[in-house]
């Protein structure tokens, strides 16, 4: 009887063969790796993309948002250049530095006295006020044409003074106002001598080339400047 039972199941084991386990290979592995690989950037993009509309849709100073959407080209006209050249105002280009010495002496009779000062000071040159230029743009926008005001003395100003060496007694000496009249006297000949070495020219001449340059550099094929 028992044998019968064994032949049976083995008839039947032989008639349903067992399933074959399943080998996974490298090539299956790798494939569901570039699966999921694919399907995490696309939940990325998907997320970048809602992140964009929702929150950074309007802010075009966004790093984001100009790789996305980039801003719209500004068109650059007289007036824009001219808003630009408003932050120089006073527009210097030229400083020239000196120091010097000056001797206040009074005599009389029978009594002497002076002051030996020692100062500096600073003479600026430029444009007062640059945004009396004249601006014209070609119609292509490639061509800028800037008239500028002429130069001028833009200040004279002493920056430090000390006596040096004085002499006084109680019946002469050297007044505070005699000796700020002597420096006044002194630093406008020093301004006339640079005038005369012709300081406006060069002062306009370097505003000239300044300006030109910083224009070709914002993008323009040609600037010129008189």
């Amino acid at each position: 009887m028992e044998n019968e039972k064994h032949g049976l199941l083995n008839k039947i084991e032989s008639n349903y063969p067992k399933p074959e386990k399943k080998v996974r290979t490298k090539k299956s592995i790798l494939v569901r790796v570039f699966n999921r690989i694919i399907i995490i950037l696309a939940l990325f993009i998907v997320i970048l993309f809602a992140v964009y509309f929702l929150f950074l849709k309007n802010k075009p100073d966004n790093p984001i948002t100009n790789i996305i959407a980039p801003p719209p080209k500004t068109e650059v006209t007289s007036a824009l250049i001219k808003d630009q050249l408003s932050y120089w105002q006073e527009f210097v280009t030229f400083k020239y530095r000196y120091s010097n010495i000056c001797t206040i002496k009074k005599t009389g009779r029978i009594f002497s006295a002076y002051t030996i000062v020692k100062y500096s000071g600073v003479i600026r040159a430029g444009i007062a006020d640059i945004t009396e230029a004249e601006i014209k743009i070609s119609e292509d926008g490639k061509k800028l044409e800037i008239k500028l005001p002429e130069a001028e003395i833009l200040g004279n100003e002493i920056s430090s003074q000390e006596v040096f060496d004085e002499q006084k007694n109680i019946f002469m000496s050297v007044k505070t106002q005699e000796i700020f009249d002597k420096i006044e006297e002194d630093k406008m000949r020093a301004q006339d001598d640079l005038l005369t070495d012709g300081l406006l020219l060069n002062a306009r001449n370097y505003a000239k080339e300044i300006i030109t340059q910083i224009f070709l550099t914002a993008g323009f094929e040609e600037v010129i400047v008189e």
